[in-house]
């Protein structure tokens, strides 16, 4: 049986409108999965799930439906909004509509029938990274000290306006001696795991705005990544951080795919690849 173009548009497949909430589409797809598993469907039944599949695979990762929504804008565009543009959805020429394939099928892999995991990137100068916290924040922290310990002197021999100071000063070395001590105590333990969905992304300027530093939230931690890392990451994706635990500086960062009941299964005390 071959499906028609629309068919492969995977909104028309999931049944959801073009600016459908993660929950929506998340609910669309388990109730068009248990209609189709049920045995009640028809004798294409195997094949409509894997389409629903396919199609909740690109919807429900961000960054995979932001790629698809902008090939298909272009596409529909550049053919002038006709049938030719239907018909070359996600990178499909007009052939391909005879092939019985799922639109998803111009993505490397087949992804949509088993569990998968890509690579987002990883840092291997990571422990660089924390030799060079210790080298800046540590000398950073003694000159903290070294400053901390002038209104410390006035104020102990009662000029009552070095109170200010004292304060601003020690919440500098406090926050100074906390990043040194945190990157020594990394460069002395083992790296953990940490899987869930990408709640947040952002960037800000480091210290004194030499340069930038990147984040990302999963599950409520904080995580700093190279900036070519956390790029290819968006909130709402399900990830797996590869991470030193009190930097929480990653190492590596994994983008996993499959259904809701494939992830709940992952093992929550190994991680996906082995650190």
């Amino acid at each position: 049986m071959t499906q028609s173009p629309v068919e492969r548009d995977p909104y028309t497949i999931l049944g959801v409108p073009r600016d459908a909430t993660r929950d929506a589409i998340r609910q669309a797809h388990r109730e068009l999965s248990a209609y189709y598993a049920s045995g009640h469907a028809g004798d294409d039944a195997e094949q409509r799930l894997d389409d629903v599949n396919a199609a909740y695979e690109v919807l429900s990762s961000p960054s995979r439906r932001r790629s698809y929504d902008r090939v298909r804008d272009r596409e529909a565009s550049a053919a002038g909004g006709g049938e030719a543009g239907e018909r070359t959805t996600l990178g499909m020429s007009a052939s391909d509509e005879d092939d019985h394939e799922p639109f998803a099928m111009s993505w490397p892999e087949r992804r949509e029938q088993k569990f998968r995991y890509e690579l987002v990137g990883e840092n291997t100068a990571h422990r660089r990274t924390l030799l060079r916290m210790v080298l800046m924040y540590g000398p950073l922290a003694v000159g903290a000290l070294a400053l901390f310990m002038v209104p410390l002197t006035a104020l102990i021999g009662g000029t009552v306006g070095a109170v200010i100071p004292l304060i601003i000063v020690g919440a500098l070395l406090i926050a100074l001696t906390f990043q040194a001590t945190m990157a020594l105590r990394d460069l002395r333990s083992r790296p953990l795991f940490t899987r869930g969905e990408v709640q947040r992304t952002w960037s800000k300027g480091g210290l004194l705005w030499f340069f930038r530093s990147h984040f990302v939230m999963v599950n409520r931690q904080v995580f700093v990544v190279p900036p070519e890392m956390w790029v290819r990451v968006g909130e709402g994706e399900m990830v797996e951080a590869h991470h030193w635990p009190h930097t929480r500086t990653v190492i590596r960062m994994l983008l996993l795919h499959g259904s809701d009941e494939e992830l709940a299964a992952l093992d929550p005390e190994n991680p996906t690849v082995p650190l």
